[in-house]
Parts: structure tokens; C-alpha cells; sequence
């Protein structure tokens, strides 16, 4: 259980952080280019290495399976690692929405089969990431309006993906992944309502929450499933068949446990930094990104 709540960890965390660069990018803000945009990248790359390393009967089906999802996901985030720094407006805003809407398709391919389902994932994770990147901007009207319009999608896919789902809904962890989206539509509300007044901290602190529940949501409408039963007969992949034997995941945990400090450690410190990177830097520095 352990290395499935850490997997899920560092791509909810991916998809969280990597939302403060391509959200505004989305939008075709000209805010500064933060250096530290190549550092969130890591947390798809160790993802990406837990998934190899923890789950070797996973990661192969997993990309034959969802190529078509992957792909662009993959195309896009290189599109917009490389494009934000290099200050290309448009390919950056390309690629962040590629990226954003690839991933939340990854999400929905893995709770469904059907292209609805696959679409609405990635309606939200691109209106969340947008969301984010207007409350991070400090507008309150595109803010507002990108809640309420993501509000609208989470509320539809409440409705429709447990009629889509390959998985029965009846499962004892569906009920508490139904009532995760419930909390997103609440969430987004308080973003809109607090973007309308003005108040950032709690709208930036509620669309931030937003974008790390997708995660949750679809590990608990599937499980115990890492890979949803096709029409095939065991077709599925569950979580405990996919793991690596206990002398992989011993040998995993002596390289990844000292790590986890050293990530927390670094997030500490970068947010520290950054109040005094912002402070220390004329107005015109603010002005240098995606010009």
C-alpha cells in the first residue's frame, strides 16, 4: 500500500505544481520565468521511475494500452519545458494545454474505456490548470469564470463517469471517490466565490487542493484495479498482481526512503527562496518572461 500512495503522491504532486507554470502559460501570461519550472519536472520523473521500479508488470501494459494519451502528454510537457524558458508564447500556451488535457486523458483512460469519460478527464485538468494560472494572475473575472466552467464539467462527470466506468460503482471505494468529487465542486465553488471578492490566498489554496484530487478520485472509483478489466477475460491488472516482489521493493525502498527528507527539504527551501528572489529583483524582471 505504501508504494501506491507514494505513486499517487508524486503525480498528484506533479500535476499540481507543474499547474503554477502551465496555467499561466495557458493563458499567455507574461509574468517571470520561475527557474525552478525545470525542478517540478521531477516529480514526473521519479513517478515515472517508481512506476518502473515498484510496478514492472505495469508500466509496459500501461503505455501500450493508453499510447494515444501518453504521447501527446508526454509531447506536450517537452513542448512547454522547453518553450517557457525560451520565452515562445504560443508554444508554450500549446504546449501547456497539450500537457494538461494529455494527463487528465491518462486519468480518465484509466478510469474508462470510453472516449466521453477520457474527454471529461481532460476537460477538468485543463480547466483546473487554466483556473490556476487566473488566480495566480490576480484575476478575479477569468478566475471566477474558469471555476464555475470547471464547476460545470466536475458536476457532469459526477453524473456520467460512474455510467461510463468499467468498474462497478457498488465497490466499497467508490462511495468515498463519488464524495471526493462532491468536495471538487465545493472546492471550485469557494474558489469562484473568493475570486469575486478578491480573497487569493483562499481561492489560490482551494484550486490548489482541486488539481491534486483527480488523483484520489480515479484510484477509488478503479480499485482494486491499476488498469480497468477490458472486454478480454483478465484483462485487468490489479494493484497487489502488479508489484514488484518484496527483494525488488527492498532494494527500491533503501534508494527512495533517505530520498523522501531531501524532497521535503527542497520544497522548504525553494519556498523560502522565493519571496526573497521576487524581492530582490526591479519590476522589469517581472516582466522578462514570455515576452
Amino acid at each position: 500500500m505504501f508504494w501506491i500512495l507514494l505513486l499517487g503522491a508524486l503525480f498528484a504532486g506533479y500535476l499540481t505544481l507543474a499547474a503554477r507554470d502551465y496555467g499561466p502559460a495557458l493563458l499567455g501570461d507574461r509574468g517571470p520565468f520561475d527557474p525552478r519550472f525545470l525542478g517540478r519536472q521531477v516529480w514526473l520523473v521519479a513517478a515515472a521511475g517508481l512506476l518502473f521500479g515498484a510496478f514492472p508488470a505495469l508500466e509496459g501494459e500501461l503505455l501500450a494500452r493508453h499510447a494515444a494519451v501518453v504521447t501527446p502528454a508526454l509531447a506536450g510537457t517537452v513542448v512547454a519545458t522547453v518553450a517557457i524558458p525560451l520565452r515562445r508564447r504560443r508554444l508554450a500556451a500549446l504546449g501547456s494545454a497539450t500537457a494538461a488535457a494529455g494527463w487528465g486523458g491518462l486519468l480518465g483512460a484509466l478510469l474508462t474505456a470510453e472516449p466521453a469519460g477520457i474527454a471529461a478527464l481532460a476537460a477538468v485538468q485543463l480547466a483546473l490548470t487554466a483556473t490556476q494560472g487566473a488566480a495566480l494572475r490576480a484575476d478575479p473575472r477569468n478566475t471566477a469564470r474558469l471555476a464555475l466552467l470547471t464547476l460545470s464539467v466536475a458536476t457532469a462527470a459526477l453524473v456520467v463517469l460512474p455510467f461510463f466506468s468499467a468498474v462497478r460503482v457498488g465497490t466499497p471505494t467508490a462511495y468515498p471517490g463519488l464524495l471526493l468529487i462532491v468536495v471538487l465542486i465545493g472546492l471550485l465553488a469557494v474558489t469562484a466565490h473568493a475570486a469575486r471578492r478578491h480573497r487569493w490566498r483562499p481561492a489560490r489554496a482551494a484550486i490548489t487542493v482541486s488539481l491534486a484530487l483527480p488523483v484520489p478520485i480515479v484510484s477509488l472509483l478503479t480499485w482494486p484495479y491499476a488498469l480497468i478489466p477490458g472486454p478480454a477475460p483478465g484483462a485487468g491488472a490489479t494493484w497487489e498482481h502488479a508489484l514488484a516482489d518484496p527483494a525488488t521493493l527492498r532494494l527500491l525502498a533503501l534508494v527512495a526512503l533517505p530520498a523522501l527528507p531531501l524532497a521535503v527539504l527542497a520544497l522548504w527551501a525553494g519556498k523560502s527562496s522565493r519571496r526573497s528572489q521576487v524581492e530582490g529583483h526591479s519590476p522589469e524582471f517581472h516582466r522578462l518572461w514570455l515576452t
